[in-house]
């Protein structure tokens, strides 16, 4: 979680990110990739039981809502972009599918 909130709100500086391949939509592969990882980890927390997708998936998605506002509130240098919300939703909801049919079985 502490590593989710480090890269949401540092800004990146151009220098360190040169080495990244320029291909379009990558940040939104980014912000995907990083909350499959971050819903697969928290349903590893949570045991499953009933409710369990609404245990991940809801504050997932809450989380990643949230780091696009303090980004917005914060003027550290980063922007709030609703295509991030969309693409941290997306990662959430395939982390909590792949975790709960990881746990299911």
């Amino acid at each position: 979680m502490l590593g989710v909130t480090f890269l949401s709100l540092v800004p990146a500086d151009a220098d360190s990110v040169e080495f990244l391949p320029h291909l379009p939509y990558l940040d939104k592969v980014v912000h995907c990739v990083i909350y499959i990882g971050f819903s697969w980890l928290l349903g590893r927390v949570i045991s499953a039981h009933t409710q369990f997708v609404a245990k991940v998936l809801i504050p997932t998605v809450c989380y990643g809502i949230l780091m696009e506002v303090l980004q917005d509130a914060m003027d550290l240098g980063r922007h709030f972009d609703i295509f991030d919300i969309i693409a941290n939703i997306i990662g959430a909801l395939i982390g909590t599918i792949l975790i709960y049919r990881s746990v299911s079985q």
